[in-house]
């Protein structure tokens, strides 16, 4: 009896250890395993980061672009605003333009523009008007004594 209780107890530490082997075994695929999952996770987050830096890059070169071509922009609509503010200036049939036309053939736009800032000079700083709010005074002089008053008004503002 005692024999066969060893024989039991033998085998079932047999069967334990076989298991326990077993075990061992489990856990080393397991592990071999996880490295390989740990390793393809590095990998792939290799590649995650290496593409989240182009993006950046191609971000930076775009918001950089973006900037100089808003920046072109703003000047295309400044030269715009210029050449319809001439043109309407032209096609106002001025007082200027009227006598400039008449008396004078110009060969270059600098000429006509040197002309055109000594009539404005003449018009806006020496000759009084009898225009609305000048009574009297040059339109240079009645934006200057304006200027406190609107200054005023943006503080109060």
């Amino acid at each position: 009896m005692v024999i066969r209780q060893e024989r039991e107890e033998r085998g079932d530490l047999d069967t334990i250890a076989s298991a326990i082997g077993e075990l061992g075994q489990n856990m080393g695929d397991l592990i071999a395993q996880q490295r390989e999952a740990l390793v393809k996770v590095k990998e792939d987050s290799e590649k995650i980061a290496r593409l989240v830096f182009e993006l950046m890059g191609s971000i930076q070169f775009q918001d950089v672009t973006r900037q100089k071509l808003d920046d072109v922009t703003g000047v295309l609509h400044q030269i715009a605003d210029h050449a319809a503010n001439l043109t309407a200036v032209i096609e106002s049939k001025d007082e200027f333009y009227r006598i400039a036309f008449r008396k004078k053939l110009y060969g270059s736009i600098e000429e006509l523009q040197a002309d055109l800032d000594r009539w404005l000079e003449e018009f806006n700083r020496n000759r009084p008007h009898q225009g609305r709010w000048c009574f009297g005074k040059t339109p240079m002089q009645t934006f200057l004594d304006a200027k406190p008053i609107a200054k005023e008004k943006m503080i109060a503002a």
